[in-house]
């Protein structure tokens, strides 16, 4: 996607998904994997259409996510996966996405 390739958007939000999923699944609790999957879900129905691909700042921001999460750096990949969040939601805002339209 980043070399500007035509990718099939569900089938990458699949991936997304399943990236997110195996990093928050190291917790070894199936209530957070099951409740970060429910609000996973959710992002995905309400904003994720408004997002579409945020190019390498995503990229890196997921680069980021894994070696704090390899590296067992709880703290950091909560941090960074804030980032990653709140960066998806403003340019959802700035795309002209309402909550309440």
């Amino acid at each position: 996607m980043l070399a500007g390739e035509k990718v099939d958007i569900p089938t990458w939000k699949k991936f997304d998904r399943e990236f997110h999923i195996a990093v928050i699944s190291a917790c070894d609790s199936d209530l957070i994997v099951q409740m970060h999957k429910d609000v996973f879900d959710k992002y995905l129905r309400y904003l994720a259409l408004a997002l579409g691909f945020r190019g390498g700042a995503a990229v890196e921001e997921h680069q980021q996510i894994l070696n704090l999460a390899l590296k067992r750096d709880a703290d950091g990949a909560v941090n960074m996966l804030s980032v990653h969040i709140q960066s998806g939601v403003e340019q959802a805002i700035s795309n002209g996405f309402q909550l309440n339209p």
